[in-house]
């Protein structure tokens, strides 16, 4: 069984690593709060005995040597979002060092080796690059956009690499044949499982996304002069197409359809819209969906827009696809959660993680540990360390088995 209290130690020991404090965690990629919590993740995995390297996207890989042929990967990320929380990816890179704690013991009966990962700049909180390492690790970064990507200040991403990365962007391509599969264990970012009273989240996959920006064009006009009868109010069109996105949501839950922007133009107080952009953002587990709710969207604008005399012009900016976890490891999750006596759950992750660019070229598992309040990306972020210890033991038993240990 897993050392709770090691685990606990070791999230309190990051959280200082910190830009904010007492303000949430801010731990942006490449910065010196990154370098600190970094320099940490290489200190406890050398005093484990285990091997590290760094690559050119600056991902940091531990290897336990054991056993032969490919390595079991497992891992999360440390940077964070601004006045974040303190286990948002940090307890995915706590818990792959407790798995090496517990594992290396037993390197002799272990079947192949085990790696653990540190990826860089999940979040995208600064250079909006998210899961900027592990697309580069599965080939879906170019040098333009290490070239052509600035922050706020005007630091290149090329340059703000330097200082973090060991060689060019090519060293960081992971080959499939190298590994057996990777795990990952975040906190769900939802509240399913602390409201419907689950220990464990068991992963089915990540959600796909298609996004489309939507231009609404009636007629500006005097907003004082214009009877209410005779206006042709861009703004109004849009909130009946708000209102209707809403619906869609709602009626292919557990998928989701988002307006998160509405600019109405010109945008004075006086004037009668005469156009509006919005976005309509759709979420789901699986392809299919997405394409029926993104053509039920487009129908939908359709629609409205001719009702209201309005002219409506959709287009798509983009599309990712659905990421489901490696149906095999979900089931030895399964198995080890019942053996343990915990109780579960299997559901989808709306967000995005690493996992999903793993799963391009290797099986994926993914556990979710409840989060009190559904709270994430918050200072109030947390979770029960009874509920941790349960994840953590049920990714212990699921490795146990992949490398060949016998129950515990």
């Amino acid at each position: 069984m897993v050392d709770i209290k090691r685990i606990m130690t070791r999230l309190e020991e990051l959280a200082q690593f910190n830009a904010t404090p007492d303000k949430g965690v801010t731990r942006p990629s490449f910065t010196p709060e990154d370098r600190q919590a970094r320099d940490w993740f290489i200190r406890c995995a050398e005093e484990l005995g285990l091997s590290v390297r760094t690559d050119g996207a600056g991902n940091i890989f531990a290897r336990l040597e054991a056993g032969s042929g490919p390595a079991l990967l497992t891992g999360s990320h440390l940077d964070s979002v601004p006045n974040g929380g303190k286990l948002d990816g940090a307890l995915g890179v706590v818990l792959a060092l407790e798995m090496a704690e517990q594992l290396a013991p037993h390197k002799e009966e272990l079947l192949s080796p085990l790696e653990l990962v540190v990826w860089s700049d999940e979040e995208g909180a600064r250079f909006n690059t998210g899961l900027f390492g592990s697309r580069i690790a599965t080939g879906q970064v170019t040098q333009d956009e290490l070239n052509n990507t600035r922050d706020r200040d005007g630091i290149l991403l090329a340059d703000a690499l330097k200082g973090f990365a060991r060689g060019d962007i090519g060293t960081a391509r992971l080959k499939d044949t190298d590994y057996r599969g990777y795990f990952e264990v975040h906190i769900e970012q939802g509240a399913r499982l602390i409201e419907e009273g689950f220990q464990v989240g068991i992963v089915q996959g990540i959600v796909g996304i298609a996004r489309l920006i939507v231009t609404i064009s009636g007629e500006a006009n005097h907003a004082g002069t214009t009877p209410m009868n005779r206006r042709h109010d861009a703004l109004h069109t849009a909130a009946r197409i708000v209102l209707a996105t809403r619906e869609l949501g709602l009626k292919h839950m557990p998928g989701v359809a988002t307006v998160g922007v509405l600019k109405p133009l010109p945008g004075a107080v006086n004037v009668i819209p005469g156009e509006v952009e919005l976005s309509i953002e759709i979420r789901h587990i699986t392809e299919e969906l997405i394409e029926t709710m993104v053509d039920q969207a487009e129908s939908m604008v359709s629609a409205i827009c001719s009702a209201d005399g309005m002219r409506s012009a959709v287009r798509r900016i983009k599309s990712s696809q659905p990421s489901p976890t490696d149906e095999t490891f979900r089931a030895m999750l399964t198995k080890a959660a019942d053996q343990l006596g915990y109780s579960h759950l299997a559901l989808p992750s709306g967000a995005g993680h690493d996992a999903q660019s793993l799963a391009r070229i290797m099986p994926i598992g993914m556990l979710f540990v409840p989060s009190i309040g559904g709270i994430s990306h918050s200072p109030l972020e947390d979770s029960r360390p009874e509920d941790i210890e349960a994840v953590a033991n049920v990714l212990l038993e699921a490795m146990r088995n992949v490398l060949g240990l016998s129950a515990v």
